[in-house]
Order: C-alpha cells, then structure tokens, then sequence
C-alpha cells in the first residue's frame, strides 16, 4: 500500500536549456496534479516543455513500480519542480576584423517531486467541514 507522506523525486541533468527558460515551464506546472501538469507540458510550444514531460513520465511510472498495487496515478500531485544552473559552456564566436567573442551555453538540471495527495485532501476537506 502506498504511504500517504511519500515522495517521487526524478532528476535530469545537464540539460542543455538555460535555466530562466525552463523555470518559466516550471511555475507553470508546480502544484498541479500529475495529469493536468502533463497537459500543460504537452501543448506548451517551448523546447524545454518535451524533456520536462518525458521527466514526469518518469516519475508516474516510478510511483507505479514501488506500489504495485496502487496503479492508479489521479492523486498524485507535483509538489515542487527546482530547476537548478548546470555547468557552463564557454565557446568563441568569430567576429570581424580578427576579433572574438565569448559565447556562454547554459545548462540546467531539473528535479520534479511528486506526492500522493490522498491523504491530503481528505484531511483538508474534513477541516472545511468542521470550520463551516
């Protein structure tokens, strides 16, 4: 049986997206549940949006393979997406007159968390009833 404080960490690393783009996926995402988070990722035009779904793919079918007999995925929640700086490519660019500039690619590595918010919402919705 599925534990109801239990988290689903994946991570993906050295992805080569720079971090302030893929955090404006981020927030798009965070507090969702797993399956509207997956709708938003799907029809999001921005390149970043495609390895951010596959990671929360990764992640559901995680949650499906530790609890067998939990294969129902509804409650799981997004509880928080970091998107952290990778390392740095430093490249030249040529330039005219015999100069160059530096070029900086950047990376990001990204973590999603997910929850299952059974618990949760039963809790939250007792605490309602009782405060009406």
């Amino acid at each position: 049986m599925a534990d109801e404080n239990q988290e689903y960490t994946a991570k993906l690393k050295y992805l080569r997206v720079t971090p302030l783009k893929a955090r404006r996926i981020a927030k798009l995402i965070r507090g969702k549940k797993a399956d509207a988070a997956l709708d938003i990722l799907r029809f999001q035009p921005q390149a970043v949006s495609e390895p951010m779904e596959k990671l929360l793919r990764s992640n559901m079918s995680n949650f499906q393979v530790k609890n067998e007999s939990a294969s129902d995925t509804s409650n799981l929640v997004v509880k928080e997406v970091l998107v952290d700086e990778g390392p740095t490519q430093k490249r030249l660019k040529m330039r005219a007159k015999g100069r160059a500039d530096r070029m900086f690619k950047k990376s990001s590595h990204i973590t999603i968390t997910l929850t299952n918010n059974d618990s949760a919402n039963n809790k939250n919705a007792n605490t309602k009833k009782e405060s009406k």
